[in-house]
């Protein structure tokens, strides 16, 4: 990238336009994830391990109260992550630290991988400058850019580590390496290590005619995450006295009622009657207009007023925020990368669906990440000849305009 950016000319407008723009998202998210604060669970539960504790000191949102300790529902691995940084920063400063400093890392890590991948399937300097921007700041991921939180600390470090095994892969295929990765996925999201799918179709077609040579493939894949497995259940019993007991049944047990906490409790945690519900608010569900608080003949008036719509309560659907993801409809799943791609994606989007819970206060469904860079492997194969058409560079770019224009209005910053 650093030799094709020393040959960029003032008169490339598109590729002066497009690096322009990356670097004012980059900005931006930099100096929100600087003056977020609170809500860093991960950050306080790094204290905690290195404490010997596996609860949080106080509650939090979200959190579990069992036996008088409140302990974090979400995956541990983040918070591991976390430990170096947490024990140097109590070293110097005699402070915890924060989640937002690494967060800008993270989401320059996920552009340049997402550039390498376009790069990698042929595309130009300034259509991969297009696609890697698309992946970060005009889907679902923006929004999780923005905001150092740990429900989405844990999204952004879940989807780094799909790109480090995707980068693998298409590099030196060390399926031990891909395996550790993974393993690492399922001690963050656990719904997202079902991308294991992807590789364990690639060994199966890759040493089709050599039995041995596929099971050690397997063996060095499946090894890591068994041993996650393993980890997360030992974790899971000394919490919580139940090796499959995660806590997410039981988050704000302590803080609401069960009455507040209905659906969590009368729709369980995976059902297959939760997929209308949530199939509505993934692929369905638009934007809704700010009306006037004026009352007229018919109720409530059908005048709007400033900024006159806004993200629909829990958000709005994944093609209204990332309209570039309807081009994957165009790819044909003639090469093999696109079909194994494929099945995680459908997989994971099917138990998804059967969550009860699509997702808090978020501009698209934010769970998508979960699949999110297989579905980009798809989108890179999608387009002819590996070239992107004007209108598609428009859509990226209008899509990450509306899109943070949802951000401020979500939070009351317009």
């Amino acid at each position: 990238m650093l030799k094709e950016l020393a040959k960029i000319k003032v008169k490339d407008y598109g590729t002066v336009f497009i690096l322009a723009l990356t670097l004012v998202f980059f900005l931006v998210s930099a100096f929100l994830n600087y003056k977020a604060e609170g809500n860093e669970e991960y950050a306080l539960l790094s204290k905690s391990f290195l404490d010997g504790k596996l609860y949080l000191y106080e509650p939090r949102l979200d959190s579990v109260l069992y036996n008088d300790h409140y302990y974090w529902h979400l995956g541990p691995f983040p918070a591991v992550a976390l430990m170096p940084l947490t024990f140097i920063w109590k070293i110097l400063f005699n402070q915890v630290f924060r989640q937002g400093f690494l967060y800008i890392i993270i989401t320059f890590g996920i552009f340049t991988f997402s550039y390498w991948l376009a790069k990698k399937f042929k595309y130009s300097f300034n259509d991969s400058l297009y696609l890697a921007f698309a992946f970060c700041f005009a889907s679902v991921y923006q929004f999780v850019a923005f905001i150092p939180w740990s429900w989405y600390f844990g999204q952004a470090i879940t989807t780094l580590l799909l790109f480090f095994s995707i980068h693998e892969y298409f590099t030196k295929k060390r399926y031990l390496l891909i395996g550790i990765y993974l393993g690492f996925v399922l001690l963050s999201r656990y719904t997202a290590v079902f991308c294991v799918l992807f590789y364990l179709l690639a060994i199966i077609q890759e040493n089709k005619n050599d039995i041995k040579s596929a099971g050690k493939k397997l063996f060095k894949l499946c090894t890591p995450i068994l041993i996650a497995g393993l980890l997360l259940m030992w974790y899971n019993y000394e919490r919580f006295e139940n090796p499959l007991n995660s806590g997410y049944a039981d988050s704000n047990n302590w803080l609401y009622s069960e009455e507040e906490r209905y659906e969590q409790i009368n729709y369980g945690l995976f059902q297959l009657r939760n997929i209308p519900t949530n199939f509505f608010y993934y692929f369905l569900n638009g934007v809704q207009p700010i009306r006037q608080d004026i009352k007229s003949l018919m109720g409530t008036t059908y005048m709007l007023k400033t900024p006159y719509v806004t993200v629909s309560y829990p958000g709005t659907s994944l093609f209204v925020v990332a309209p570039i993801f309807l081009y994957v409809f165009k790819n044909k799943f003639k090469s093999s990368i696109s079909k194994k791609a494929l099945i995680p994606v459908l997989v994971i989007t099917f138990i998804l669906l059967t969550y009860y819970w699509p997702g808090w206060r978020q501009i698209g469904p934010r769970y998508t990440l979960d699949f999110a860079p297989f579905l980009y492997l798809i989108l890179l194969e999608a387009f002819e000849n590996r070239k992107l058409t004007k209108l598609a560079k428009y859509v990226i770019v209008i899509s990450s305009l509306y899109d943070y224009f949802f951000f401020l209005h979500i939070f009351n910053l317009y």
